[in-house]
């Protein structure tokens, strides 16, 4: 079964200038979009807005960075 693209996943980029970095999800736009950062050349204050259909799921969560960003 496949992870979902929720808030706390990492998912990896498959498509555009990022493809091939892994990436937190951070919350969701839409049913099409979420706002994404890498910490390296997006941060919490420069966050980059990716449709999900670019996205793969990946296992991993990472809630304590939820919780820092809220």
């Amino acid at each position: 079964m496949k992870p979902p693209i929720l808030p706390g996943y990492a998912v990896f980029s498959k498509k555009g200038r990022d493809k091939g970095r892994y990436f937190v999800v951070l919350y969701t736009v839409d049913a099409d979009f979420v706002m994404i950062s890498d910490g390296d050349t997006r941060k919490l204050d420069h966050l980059k807005k990716k449709r999900r259909k670019h996205l793969a799921a990946c296992p991993h969560e990472f809630p304590e960075l939820l919780a820092l960003y809220s």
